[in-house]
Parts: structure tokens; sequence; C-alpha cells
């Protein structure tokens, strides 16, 4: 996909970050840009040979290599910046707490959902369009999905551990 702007990507599972790979192009040719090449089109022509023949051995490797691609770091960066973007559990978590260990990092877990879906229903405006920030959850997906982020569920304090509120945030903490 080619698009100007990135996608919005409500989902944080493997299955659409497996096959998203964000690919940055930070350099723009003008037409009126002092380093374009004038003749580039008839350059490459003369080198068509030598492109094809580049192109087609890259096509054997990645057959011998069981049809996988090695995706460059910038690549790989680009889309986990991407990807923590738009998980928006993890930018209520960047904004609003703090993580650590002990129990000063033990929180309920209801005080929790209640602060993230104050948090989530909060408007953002962009342009002419407003919109709330993220989509409001229920306790069981709101814990496993701490679950997934590595935080423990401690079900006989009904806590969280690993989290609390960030103070002065104003999260309502």
């Amino acid at each position: 996909m080619v698009t100007n702007h990135l996608p919005q990507v409500s989902g944080q599972g493997a299955a659409i970050w497996d096959r998203l790979m964000i690919i940055d192009f930070p350099r723009h040719f003008a037409l009126d840009d002092p380093d374009r090449i004038p003749d580039i089109d008839e350059q490459l022509k003369k080198e068509s040979d030598g492109i094809f023949m580049w192109a087609h051995a890259g096509l054997l490797r990645y057959w011998r290599d069981g049809s996988k691609l090695d995706v460059p770091g910038a690549v790989k960066a680009a889309t986990q910046e991407h990807r923590r973007r738009n998980d928006a559990v993890e930018r209520w978590l960047d904004e609003c707490c703090e993580r650590g260990t002990g129990t000063d990092f033990q929180t309920k877990a209801r005080v929790l959902l209640d602060d993230y879906n104050e948090w989530a229903a909060a408007v953002d405006t962009h342009g002419s369009v407003s919109r709330p920030r993220a989509k409001q959850m229920g306790i069981q997906e709101f814990l496993q999905t701490l679950r997934d982020k590595d935080f423990k569920h401690l079900k006989n304090r009904a806590s969280i551990a690993g989290l609390r509120p960030k103070a002065g945030a104003g999260n309502g903490f």
C-alpha cells in the first residue's frame, strides 16, 4: 500500500503488524532539485540489463532463503514507532502511568481501567475532525491487554503489579 499518510491501525495483534512495514522515503526529488540528474531515464535505460540481472539475482536469493525478506533495521524501527503511536494503551501508559517494581507499583485494576476509559473518552481534534482519543474497554479486555504487555494481574488483590499512576499527570489520581 502506497500512501501519503500512514494508516491508523486499531489492532495490536501480530496478524496486522507482521504484514505492515513502514518504509520511509525521506528524500523528495522535485523537478527543480539542483541535485536532480536531468537524463536519469536515459542512464537507467543504458543500465537496464544490469538492473534486470540484479533483480533476478535478488529473486533467486529470496527463493533460496525460503521466501523471507531481510528487513532493514530502519524499516523495523519505523514500523515499531508507528505501532507504538497506534497503541492507545501504550500512549496512556506513557502519559499517565509509571512502571516499576515493589508494592509502590501495585494499583487496583478498576482504578486503572476507570482512568484509561476517562483518558480514552477525551476528545482529540485534528483540523476540523474531533473524535475520542481511543476506544473504551471493559475490565476483561483491559486486563488481557495489560497481560499482553507483561503486567501481572494479582487476582487476590484485584491489582496490577508493575504500574502506578503518575503524580500530577492530570489523570484524576
